[in-house]
């Protein structure tokens, strides 16, 4: 259905793209190899876009309300020449009539800001108020590691060993033995004791 503003409306039916089935909505279907120009526009299954001036963006819209103001969404920001940008991530954290917050941004250069919409290093996570920040857990009693790496193996780690599920444990630092392999020695250990 076309009206007069140039809107088209499918009612009560699912829109193909490339099949004669679609099995949603909108189904779009197109048989690609993995892409060898991520730059090429015949790579994806959708490409949305804006005009290409710094400042643009261009985003997709993810709710469950009629409500204009949405729910999530997933954002991309042009910062410069050639759709140089920042993808950048929002939630909607309130039942009033307020746009979605940004909760994460994913910056030209690669670091990741969670919380923190200029991030500074690799990985920025900012909260607010008191114990926000980074929780590292594993279901096994010696599975939560926070390992250090100079490329794929690690050569320092910080370990938590928490026997029998009691939430009692030792903190457990682990340096390389400068073998040229993946080989940890404990070096210090702070017991439940504080010892």
């Amino acid at each position: 259905e076309f009206d007069g503003a140039g809107d088209i409306s499918v009612l009560g039916a699912n829109f193909g793209i490339g099949t004669y089935s679609p099995g949603a909505p909108l189904h779009i279907y197109k048989d690609l190899a993995a892409p060898d120009d991520l730059g090429d526009f015949d790579n994806y299954h959708l490409v949305v876009q804006n005009a290409t001036d710094t400042g643009k963006a261009a985003g997709i819209l993810l709710t469950t309300s009629a409500n204009e103001y949405g729910g999530s969404a997933i954002v991309h920001y042009d910062t410069g020449s050639n759709g140089i940008g920042d993808l950048v991530f929002y939630t909607k954290q309130s039942t009033s009539a307020e746009p979605p917050v940004e909760v994460m941004r994913l910056d030209e250069s690669g670091s990741v800001g969670i919380g923190d919409s200029d991030p500074q290093d690799h990985l920025e996570v900012r909260g607010t108020g008191v114990g926000k920040g980074i929780t590292v857990s594993s279901t096994t009693a010696t599975g939560a590691n926070l390992s250090f790496a100079r490329d794929s193996t690690a050569t320092a780690r910080i370990q938590l060993t928490e026997p029998a599920a009691l939430h009692t444990g030792d903190l457990r630092f682990y340096t390389s033995d400068a073998s040229g392999g993946p080989n940890l020695l404990e070096a210090m250990r702070m017991t439940q004791g504080q010892d």
